[in-house]
């Protein structure tokens, strides 16, 4: 969850798995046709991935600290935990 402020420097900070679920909530259009589908899809989402939350500058250092932090040995490792090894290991992060 980003705001741009011109002017703003990167310094996210990591949301609870509640606050990310309702963040994503105000943020999702198919809330408001099926919220109970929505609420769980979100609340499984922000309960086994980081929201973080910051205002930021340009978009490209963001995009480098996320890149950054999704390719960590520890990231890598709770993909192939939540969806299988093989995931993983197969280069799929990229």
């Amino acid at each position: 969850m980003t705001r741009y402020r011109e002017g703003a420097r990167w310094r996210p900070r990591q949301l609870s798995p509640a606050v990310g679920a309702l963040q994503l909530m105000k943020h999702t259009i198919a809330a408001r046709m099926d919220p109970a589908r929505t609420v769980d899809m979100r609340s499984r989402i922000a309960a086994s991935a980081p929201i973080l939350s910051s205002n930021r500058p340009d978009a490209e250092v963001v995009r480098q600290d996320i890149f950054r932090r999704a390719s960590a040995p520890s990231a890598i490792a709770a993909v192939g935990k939540q969806f299988g090894t093989q995931f993983a290991h197969e280069g799929m992060l990229g």
